[in-house]
């Protein structure tokens, strides 16, 4: 394990940091994030990472980027392993990893749609990628019975499915009953609960405010 603390560096909402945060608390590794506004980053983000990509994660004077990168990085440097030992599960698990990329990438399609026609699009697309994740998913844990890198890539998606429930959106979940057991699992971890700021919630909502889109004007925001 590496003893001084990381720096991560991202905005607040952002899925992919959330998952490097609950990696980083799974294996007890200290670090502080620095919360920043994507339209006035730091210099170094644009100077250093290509095309200011964020998240970013700060040990001593090296950046390292991409998300999936990171949490391997995390997994090398650390004694308790969230990746499979077997390759073959292991290539089964990267692959599942870039799939939930993906569906993150749909569901803030559908925060953004700007008119019915491309929400109900969109809304198809992904309702489609998350039954072929439940057809996947195993309990308590995607993969089985041990907590994988694969459930904290999925936990931030998750979490974001019931939000958007929670404020009177549609649940995307309805057809995918396995999923639905494995928010139960993932979101009632301490872990998982103390991955995002306190403003989370509030500044998630702002956010779909802010897009004016068509989930906003269906939602109870």
């Amino acid at each position: 394990m590496v003893t001084e603390k990381l720096q991560l560096f991202s905005f607040s909402t952002c899925p992919y940091l959330q998952s490097i945060i609950i990696n980083l608390k799974e294996k007890q590794q200290p670090f502080d994030v620095t919360y920043i506004d994507l339209i006035n980053k730091p210099d170094f983000t644009n100077m250093q990472i290509p095309i200011g990509r964020v998240p970013i994660l700060k040990v001593g004077t090296e950046l390292l980027f991409e998300s999936s990168a990171i949490n391997e990085y995390i997994e090398d440097i650390s004694t308790k392993k969230l990746r499979p030992e077997d390759p073959t599960q292991c290539a089964h698990t990267r692959a599942w990893i870039v799939f939930i990329q993906d569906t993150l990438i749909s569901l803030y399609k559908i925060l953004v749609a700007p008119n019915e026609a491309e929400y109900t699009e969109y809304l198809e697309n992904l309702s489609t990628q998350l039954i072929t994740l439940d057809r996947a998913a195993s309990t308590p844990y995607f993969i089985g019975k041990n907590m994988s890198l694969v459930d904290i890539e999925i936990a931030p998606l998750l979490y974001r499915v019931q939000l958007i429930k929670d404020i009177k959106g549609p649940n995307l979940l309805v057809n995918a009953k396995k999923l639905q057991q494995l928010s139960n699992n993932l979101l009632n971890k301490k872990n998982i609960l103390e991955s995002v700021p306190d403003s989370f919630n509030k500044d998630f909502i702002g956010k779909i405010k802010d897009f004016d889109s068509h989930l906003s004007k269906i939602t109870h925001i």
